[in-house]
Order: C-alpha cells, then structure tokens, then sequence
C-alpha cells in the first residue's frame, strides 16, 4: 500500500501520469513578459538560501520558492524514503517504444514523473508545485546527475510521433505532436521547451478516444554544468510562474 507521502504527491499527478484521466489545458507559456527583475529575483533568493550539497535533493527547488498560492511537495521528503527501493529494480522499466526514438524524452503525458520517483534518491530529486486546491494544475521539477538521457530532445524533429507499450489491458499505442516554445533561461547550458499534445489514444487498434487526447503539456529540460533539471507543467498554469520557477531552478543549480 503506498505511504501517505506517495498518496499525497500522487494526487496532483492525476493529470500528469493518468493518460485516461488528462483534463484541463496549459495557458501557453512561450511569451516574453518576463523581464529582467524576475530573474533577478531568482538569483538573490539562491544566494540567500544556498544548496548545503551538490546533492540533487539539496539543488532542486525548496519550499521557500513556490509560487503565491501555490503548495510545494517534495517526494522522499518524509524519512528521506527512496521510493527506487519500493517500486523501482530491473523489472520497471515500463517497455514504451517511441517511434522514432530520438523522440522519447517529449512522450510526456504517461507516468514519467513517476518513472522520475522510481529513480535512486542519490541520483534524483523531484518536487511539486500545485495551485491551491487544483489537483489539476502543477508544475512538476526534477533534478538530477548526469545529461540528459538521450542527449537533448530535437523537437523540431518531433512534430508528429508515436509511442507503444503493451499492458495487461492490451497493446497501447499513443500519437503526439510537439511545437517548440522559445523560452530562455538565464545560466542554462542547455536548454529545451517544447509544448507537447497527445493526439490520439488507441487500444488493440480501436480509438479509446479518452480526455487526454487534445491536452496539451509543456515540457523543458536543460543543463547546468553536470546536473540535468526536467520541468513538467500541466493544467492551468500562467507562463510567468514557469519562468519563475525555471530562472528559480537555474539560479540554484548555480549558486
């Protein structure tokens, strides 16, 4: 039975990770509002409240960075639990094929941030930022070692593209169709953004047509040095609390 930890970051995933139960629509976040001050902003509240470690679960964002109204929850933040050693080992990997491959890390909308929580503790740091009592509006944060597995997504090579797994409800198999987003980050090395819309959902062949089919995700990853940070954001989410939270990110993994 999952720990009440689990059960608590677990529910604002709804959206993220339940492809049959998708709802809601990102507010596009690709503007250029932002300005100077915000990252500013970013930059003097990582040197105020520095990371204690290079450790991914020092480096990710803290409480003291949500954003007005939103809540912050950290998986493994209760015990330090590494939930790899609850769920994860040799037999969790998932067996998603994406076609064609270089696509994968923008195959978003099913259980990659729990795949993300599967992950070894000393490896990988996630977090959540979820608006008030909407467990259908989140921005979800990883940090982690190493580049990015598979290098960095070219999504302009991604404009349509598929995704199938078998389950023991049948064979799955997922369409989608990413559109890069101009987003910069001050001290990125890296950096990536692209909105990502499932386009179709079918079961042995036969259109399920579930909500998730028409939502759309946003969906960036970049580098800093040698850490790598993933950002999911899902639902109604206004594009300056993304950047704050990226420039936010950033200024961390820099500090």
């Amino acid at each position: 039975m999952p720990t009440p930890m689990i059960r608590r970051f677990a529910r604002p995933l709804s959206l993220a990770v339940l492809p049959l139960a998708v709802s809601g629509v990102l507010v596009s976040c690709g503007s250029d509002d932002s300005d100077a001050s915000g990252k500013d902003a970013a930059s003097q509240e990582a040197l105020q409240n520095p990371p204690a470690s290079d450790a991914p679960a020092d480096l990710i964002l803290d409480e003291a960075s949500a954003p007005e109204g939103y809540t912050y929850e950290s998986a493994g933040s209760e015990s330090d639990e590494d939930l790899s050693d609850l769920f994860g080992g040799d037999d969790a990997e998932g067996g998603e094929v994406v076609t064609p491959p270089q696509c994968a890390p923008l195959a978003v909308d099913a259980g990659m941030v729990f795949q993300w929580m599967m992950e070894p503790a000393d490896q990988t740091a996630v977090v959540s930022f979820t608006f008030g009592e909407d467990d259908e509006s989140g921005v979800f944060v990883r940090v982690t070692t190493g580049a990015p597995e598979g290098g960095m997504p070219d999504v302009a090579g991604c404009g349509e593209f598929t995704s199938d797994s078998d389950s023991a409800f049948g064979a799955m198999s997922k369409t989608f169709q990413a559109t890069p987003v101009d987003l910069s980050v001050d001290g990125a090395d890296e950096l990536t953004a692209a909105d990502v819309t499932v386009t179709g959902l079918f079961m042995d062949g036969e259109d399920i047509g579930a909500e998730a089919v028409g939502q759309t995700a946003r969906y960036i990853v970049g580098t800093v040095g040698d850490r790598t940070f993933d950002m999911l954001a899902v639902g109604d989410v206004d594009d300056a609390v993304v950047q704050h939270l990226a420039d936010g990110q950033v200024a961390r993994l820099n500090a």
